[in-house]
């Protein structure tokens, strides 16, 4: 691959939290792209790779780490405050991925309060199952076909952190995906809100609250502004942003570990309103800084 003429750290794009399926072996990154085993690594301005399967094209490998992107342009627009600041000295060059908006989705469903490695693991085993082996121990992310077809036993055979409950979740959002033919790519060629509100009423009742649909829009749907608050961003909007809500709402909050449905959206907007169209790209640069410091 040519040197890159744009800002790419591929570490702390990998590393960041966004992503469940790349495992690093010394200087290596192993994942998958499309149906396409990959590895790959950083040396300077170069990317180098390699496909064990059929390889993929530069442009796809450039679209997947969304190397079109206008990153010194994005960052100079979010760079407002010390925080923001600190935040992008210290990991300039991460940036957002363009995921599978159905492996992103059941990813993020399993990904409530548990931690990445495991997520990590419950993917591996989600795909090891009902996934189609492209080389190796590697496996593609199984369709929402293969998890409709799946028994809930088996899904729950999978390490999923709220056993049964939770692949009885997995199991419905397949089963409806398949049965309503829901095309989750087709919310990239609508707005933000009415993404997000497809993903809600799609998947009422079934693990897909505001914080999963959020994910789903930033990292799969081409949402840039949408803002996914976990706990780790509610208090790093919270102790260093205040100024964005009002006291009432900062004091009745701040000693809440979860948000409802207004207090999120509220906070939400406080954020999307500060940070612009780009909210997204500042959510991923304050949840590495706040997580790994």
């Amino acid at each position: 691959m040519d040197p890159l003429t744009t800002p790419f750290n591929l570490d702390h794009t990998l590393e960041c939290g966004q992503v469940f399926h790349w495992n690093r072996s010394g200087d290596w990154w192993q994942g998958v792209i499309g149906e396409n085993l990959v590895k790959i690594k950083q040396v300077g301005d170069m990317l180098i790779f390699e496909a064990q399967s059929e390889p993929p094209r530069i442009s796809r490998i450039w679209s997947y780490f969304r190397l079109d992107d206008d990153l010194p342009g994005i960052l100079a627009k979010l760079d407002k405050d010390i925080v923001i600041h600190e935040a992008i000295q210290k990991y300039r060059g991460l940036r957002l991925l363009r995921q599978d908006p159905w492996e992103c989705l059941i990813s993020y469903v399993c990904s409530r309060r548990t931690r990445i490695e495991q997520i990590k693991r419950i993917v591996r085993n989600l795909s090891r199952t009902f996934g189609r082996r492209i080389g190796g121990d590697e496996y593609t992310f199984p369709t929402a076909q293969a998890l409709a077809n799946a028994s809930v036993d088996d899904v729950e055979k999978c390490d999923l952190p709220y056993g049964k409950r939770e692949a009885k979740e997995i199991s419905m959002i397949a089963k409806r995906t398949v049965d309503l033919g829901i095309n989750l790519n087709e919310l990239k060629l609508v707005g933000y809100e009415e993404a997000k509100s497809t993903l809600l009423s799609s998947y009422s009742g079934y693990g897909v609250g505001e914080k999963v649909a959020d994910c789903v829009c930033l990292f799969s749907l081409e949402k840039l502004e949408a803002i996914p608050i976990d706990v780790w961003i509610k208090r790093v909007l919270l102790e260093c942003y205040p100024d964005l809500v009002d006291p009432v709402f900062l004091r009745k909050v701040s000693s809440k570990r979860s948000l409802t449905s207004k207090e999120y959206t509220k906070l939400s907007l406080a954020a999307r309103r500060y940070f612009g169209q780009y909210t997204g790209y500042a959510q991923e640069y304050l949840y590495y800084y706040r997580r790994v410091r």
